[in-house]
């Protein structure tokens, strides 16, 4: 299976999708450091460009395109522009999905993207993927181009490329901030998922943030209480990662106390971060 990276900064997100047997055609990224380190380490054709440069008319089929957005127009650190950020560059993503056709794609980006501000964006850039063929009309604005996208979908029209988009909030056992991931495989006909398309589980809270939605080969990260002595009954006694997690109004209570931990798995091994 081939894929194509795209903002592929020091290679995190290329390393899974080749851990899970892509083959990567191409790998964008324009930072020369990032990609002196990629070319360093990682026997990867990596190619140093714009992504609003890059013409992907030679790659052949591809099966995925991959790739994380750069975050700064949603990041809770940042000026929260959006769209009206130069360096939102959902655009180049949607249009390397329209004209690579792949079977499926995963794009991730950061926790604020998810904020009530962007709301509709957010919704704007999954219509948008969900019909990357529906676009927008010269000098359209986005918000317009959004309710032309709503109608399509609404109207049980499925003429043309056409994908199955989610996204899910999980929780990152080394950074503070959760990751928004947005993966899609390409609707060949039904509702039923294609064969080699990713699946996805929800692992617990996941709307509110704490739980986790997963791909195949990764365990959803989970809550659990850190007070053993007092509390929460199901941890009173013995070893807390063995107990089952709290219900929601539990969490609610020791989320405003202090008391939650995150808990992840990753190849068997357990990582804790403080919540």
């Amino acid at each position: 299976m081939r894929s194509i990276e795209l903002f592929a900064g020091a290679g995190g997100l290329g390393i899974g999708v080749a851990n899970a047997g892509f083959e990567h055609a191409a790998v964008v990224e324009w930072d020369r450091w990032a990609c002196d380190t990629l070319a360093e380490n990682m026997p990867w054709p990596v190619r140093q460009a714009d992504v609003r440069d890059v013409s992907y008319e030679a790659l052949g089929q591809i099966d995925l395109v991959s790739g994380g957005p750069p975050c700064q127009p949603f990041s809770l650190g940042g000026k929260h522009n959006a769209n009206l950020d130069g360096r939102d560059m959902f655009p180049q993503a949607i249009r390397a999905v329209r004209e690579l056709r792949p079977k499926a794609f995963v794009f991730e980006n950061v926790k604020g993207l998810t904020r009530d501000t962007f709301e509709n964006y957010l919704s704007y850039i999954r219509l948008q993927l969900r019909h990357p063929e529906v676009t927008a009309r010269p000098d359209e604005a986005w918000i317009d181009h959004l309710g032309r996208l709503e109608k399509h979908e609404t109207s049980g029209s499925r003429a043309g490329l056409h994908y199955n988009v989610v996204h899910r909030l999980l929780n990152a056992a080394s950074h503070n901030e959760s990751p928004l991931l947005i993966p899609a495989w390409v609707r060949v006909g039904g509702d039923r998922r294609p064969r080699g398309a990713p699946r996805l589980r929800n692992g617990g809270a996941g709307q509110s943030g704490e739980g986790s939605g997963v791909v195949p080969g990764r365990h959803p990260a989970e809550l659990w209480c850190g007070r053993r002595r007092r509390g929460c009954r199901r941890h009173a006694r013995g070893n807390h990662h063995a107990a089952p997690a709290c219900d929601q109004s539990q969490r609610e209570t020791h989320r405003r106390k202090g008391l939650l931990t995150g808990s992840v798995q990753i190849d068997r091994q357990r990582y804790l971060i403080s919540r």
